[in-house]
């Protein structure tokens, strides 16, 4: 899918032209860059091009390949060059559960905006109550308005303002470096706000299945993960692990609870032990995204 925001018009074209040879979310990114971005275009130019682009395997029952990329001409570099930030949750599956491979985004909104696609549906919608909320309060918003199962990418204050290392943050605790937050400002593009219900059909699902199969065969008496998901911060007790779309691993992802009643997926700082005598902060001040 490609969209103007500067116009509004959005059209489709085949990533079979570019699938046999640049395999992946980043290769295709890097070559589509490579085909739309010009030297002279400055990072945060309108004519700069940000493309979203899940892995081949997005989507789908493999293990571990819920990964996506956001590229663009960075502005965290001096002179403005190539960059790109990785992310996990559950964008580049909601994308790729829309219908599509990936997303190219050129031009500037005349405000505020944020993308909503529903399958075949875009819509730029301006979002002026959207302004200077932080990356959480955008999120909550924009779930409470297109429901749970929105997938959402979106920027804070620092984006807004074109920060140089502005990151974007997804859900289940994502981020996105490499200027990425500071790209999408400049385009007025507050969030990206994905909703579908298509399946991605895989040619040979037995072989999936065996390879799934493999995969966790290998982590079997692992537990690594299990102290790496444990906050041990006074104030807040995990519930559950809350891992990437399709992913096992159960990292520091997970849903916490702090006394007051909250819980948020946060990703965990893990408390070392404490012998300088120095006072840990409790609460979610302690976590991190």
């Amino acid at each position: 899918m490609r969209c103007d925001l500067s116009s509004g018009e959005h059209n489709t074209m085949p990533s079979a032209d570019y699938a046999a040879d640049f395999i992946g979310g980043r290769m295709l990114g890097s070559r589509l860059y490579w085909d739309e971005v010009s030297a002279g275009t400055g990072a945060l130019d309108p004519d700069n091009c940000l493309f979203i682009m899940p892995g081949p395997l997005t989507g789908t029952a493999a293990t571990a390949c819920s990964r996506w990329v956001m590229s663009a001409k960075s502005p965290h570099s001096f002179p403005d060059q190539y960059g790109f930030g990785n992310g996990g949750g559950f964008f580049g599956a909601g994308l790729k559960h829309a219908g599509y491979d990936g997303l190219i985004i050129t031009g500037k909104a005349r405000e505020i905006s944020y993308l909503l696609i529903e399958n075949e549906t875009v819509v730029l919608k301006s979002a002026p109550g959207l302004r200077g909320l932080t990356t959480d309060e955008t999120m909550a918003r924009l779930k409470a308005e297109h429901g749970s199962s929105a997938r959402v990418v979106c920027i804070g204050p620092a984006g807004e303002r074109l920060i140089r290392f502005a990151i974007a943050m997804t859900d289940q605790g994502g981020g996105l470096s490499n200027g990425m937050g500071a790209v999408m400002g400049s385009k007025n593009l507050k969030a990206l706000v994905v909703k579908g219900n298509r399946k991605v059909d895989v040619a040979h699902p037995e072989r999936v299945r065996e390879i799934n199969q493999q995969a966790r065969l290998l982590r079997k008496g692992l537990n690594e993960s299990v102290f790496m998901t444990e906050p041990m911060l006074e104030g807040i007790d995990k519930v559950k692990a809350a891992p990437c779309y399709s992913c096992p691993a159960a990292c520091s992802r997970a849903n916490y609870k702090h006394t007051s009643g909250l819980v948020e997926v946060r990703v965990c700082l893990q408390k070392v032990p404490n012998s300088s005598g120095i006072k840990l902060r409790d609460g979610f001040a302690s976590l991190i995204h």
